[in-house]
């Protein structure tokens, strides 16, 4: 299974994502915040390993600091390939998460994630361990109290 995380190359705020070999660590998970009003249907995503949300600004998806642009607001839209998955659609560009494959239709890692009028799906897996989700949210806690100060 090929899942998506923060790149571990960049220790910098604003990290890439990209596709990678399913393993048991933090750059792997997300915590899916729910937007209320305007924003009703959108979601807030948030790596456990460094509590940044998931932007589409640009075309590469990249991990920034929580802003509330609409650049950072996601909508979970069924696959229409398989109901089973979801794809990533941005509010701000209304284009899609999206990995490209090798020439055999094959996802390899290390590719970075891009946004298109094209999507991949993705299965959303709850984490089975409470401990992940914690340190996401208080991680997430840390960097807005520290970008509203």
């Amino acid at each position: 299974m090929v899942v998506f995380q923060r790149s571990s190359r960049v220790a910098s705020r604003a990290a890439p994502l990209q596709i990678y070999n399913k393993n048991t660590t933090n750059a792997q998970v997300f915590l899916l915040v729910p937007l209320g009003g305007d924003d009703a249907g959108y979601y807030m995503i948030l790596s456990a390993c460094a509590g940044y949300a998931i932007s589409g600004a640009s075309q590469q998806v990249m991990q920034e600091q929580w802003n509330s642009s609409d650049a950072q607001k996601w909508m979970l839209v069924p696959d229409p390939l398989n109901g089973a998955m979801v794809m990533l659609q941005n509010k701000a560009s209304q284009e899609f998460v999206f990995a490209a494959t090798d020439g055999s239709g094959q996802y390899q890692s290390g590719t970075a994630l891009t946004t298109s009028t094209t999507g991949t799906g993705f299965y959303i897996t709850p984490v089975t361990s409470d401990t992940a989700v914690e340190t996401t949210a208080a991680t997430a806690s840390v960097k807005a109290a520290s970008a509203a100060g």
